[in-house]
């Protein structure tokens, strides 16, 4: 009877030491397994359970996850807390094939650990495209990492404003935006610090009692949520720290900058675009500028990176840390002339925050820069499902969606008056603010050209007779109203 209670007792300290060690064992669990089909630039997600500190997020030491991929492919990403033990890493593999990772820490119970997946092929990330990139042979441009044009069209959104999770708002919005054709949510301030500073969403603030050593998990946890919903529905996102007139310069300057790089560490591997500092130049443009070249440095995928200005932000171009320009025309400007002036930095042009409720000046300042070779964003919509304004922005998708606008360029030599943008010889658009008549160029085309008058404030076109190239023709809109005018070869 003695001999086997020992063996009984035996077998449970056995069981016991075994069940021990594993409780001391991290645990990696991927989002997306080594048997489970992962394509190119979806996002790979690695758990780590680490060790306990007084302050996590403050006081554990640097973890950084090696990727290896084909081709030689090194991606360097640094793991983030998520909360009790938990570290998250997240990487976009951009190369078919076998990847392997290894774990590099200060803490022994995750450093040296490895492990491996397999990219089984096809492009995954924002609608199977990748993400998205400043197009460098055609430089006014975006594309996709699979060289599909990509249109930057934006609604501004605030992280913590921006409809409720919980009771589907959110959701709505989004999923309104996709279908009416919209390709960018633009946050101006957030997830980080917000405007105002530390704004709480659903989670609470992203720092407890304003204290940047007091980093709240579950808002930025929040933040995953949104993001995915958003990319989820063909949505890229653009990922931002505060405004300037918050004082963040105020703040402690390796501790706002240990923020950000969490911020970069927790959503790089997603399809964004980075703008640091909202209306930076009423603070420091200096500090701007490092926060600039901090982010380039950090992110391994090169993301478009500009900054939000309170007019434009082209007085960084031609810095090797900066992508593309960005403007804030304010109520009622439709800043062409600004446009046109800027056009020569061969950088892409967004305008980011035309504040208007106007829905007129929303349809034709979105024409006006579509036809000027620049970009556009809805401002004062946060929780609009969808109203007049997203209508009219709607068909001008629509309309974009149904041509070839990467060989597009503006041409204003070409017409007597509204705005060209053109392939000459191939495509002409002109956009008229008023009825009257213009003269376009036609001299490079030959043969019969296809005219159509499209009605930017209903959608519809209006088919027009045909005409003989090789000269200039004068051409007058149907009404005295805003109008466009969609000249085509006439194909055999």
């Amino acid at each position: 009877m003695l001999k086997r209670c020992s063996r009984i007792d035996a077998i449970f300290l056995i069981i016991a030491f075994l069940f021990l060690l594993l409780l001391d064992d991290p645990v990696i669990s991927p989002a997306k397994s080594a048997d489970s089909s992962i394509h190119r630039y979806d996002v790979f997600e690695l758990s780590l359970q680490g060790s306990v500190y007084p302050n996590t997020y403050r006081d554990a030491p640097s973890t950084e996850v090696i990727f290896a991929g084909p081709d030689k492919t090194i991606i360097t990403t640094p793991a983030f807390w998520n909360g009790g033990t938990e570290w998250l890493t997240r990487m976009a593999p951009p190369v078919d094939g076998a990847w392997t990772y290894s774990v590099s820490s200060g803490d022994a119970k995750i450093d040296g650990l490895t492990g491996s997946f397999t990219v089984r092929g096809g492009m995954g990330g924002l609608n199977g495209h990748g993400m998205v990139e400043v197009d460098r042979t055609h430089p006014h441009k975006f594309r996709y990492s699979d060289g599909t044009p990509f249109f930057f069209m934006g609604h501004s959104i605030d992280w913590h404003r921006q409809g409720k999770l919980a009771s589907g708002q959110y959701q709505q919005i989004i999923q309104a935006r996709s279908q009416q054709g919209f390709t960018v949510l633009v946050n101006y301030a957030g997830p980080c610090l917000g405007k105002p500073i530390f704004s709480s969403n659903e989670s609470g603030p992203p720092f407890f009692n304003n204290n940047l050593d007091q980093l709240n998990p579950a808002h930025f946890q929040e933040v995953d949520e949104r993001l995915r919903i958003a990319v989820d529905n063909g949505l890229a996102v653009t990922i931002a720290m505060s405004f300037a007139d918050q004082r963040i310069w105020n703040l402690n300057r390796a501790k706002l900058e240990r923020a950000w790089k969490y911020v970069m560490a927790r959503y790089a591997a997603y399809p964004i675009f980075w703008q640091p500092i909202g209306e930076y130049d009423e603070g420091s443009v200096t500090r701007a500028r490092e926060i600039g070249q901090i982010t380039d440095a950090f992110d391994p995928y090169n993301h478009p990176l500009s900054m939000h200005s309170t007019l434009t932000s082209a007085e960084f171009a031609g810095e090797p840390w900066f992508d593309f320009i960005i403007h804030q025309s304010g109520k009622g400007q439709i800043p062409i002339t600004l446009v046109r002036n800027e056009y020569s930095h061969n950088l892409p042009i967004v305008e980011e925050e035309h504040r208007t409720t106007d829905t007129n000046l929303v349809r034709k300042s979105a024409w006006r820069h579509f036809t000027n070779g620049a970009y556009y964003t809805l401002t004062m919509a946060n929780y609009v499902i969808s109203d007049k304004r997203t209508d009219q922005l709607s068909y001008l998708m629509n309309f974009i969606n149904g041509i070839s606008f990467r060989d597009l360029k503006p041409h204003q030599e070409l017409v007597s008056r509204g705005d060209c943008i053109a392939k000459p010889g191939i495509e002409y658009i002109i956009y008229f603010l008023t009825g009257r008549t213009v003269t376009v160029d036609l001299s490079a085309t030959s043969g019969t050209l296809n005219i159509k008058w499209f009605n930017p404030r209903t959608g519809k076109n209006i088919a027009a007779d045909s005409i003989l190239g090789g000269a200039s023709r004068s051409f007058t809109p149907p009404d005295t109203n805003d109008w466009v005018l969609h000249i085509t070869q006439n194909k055999p």
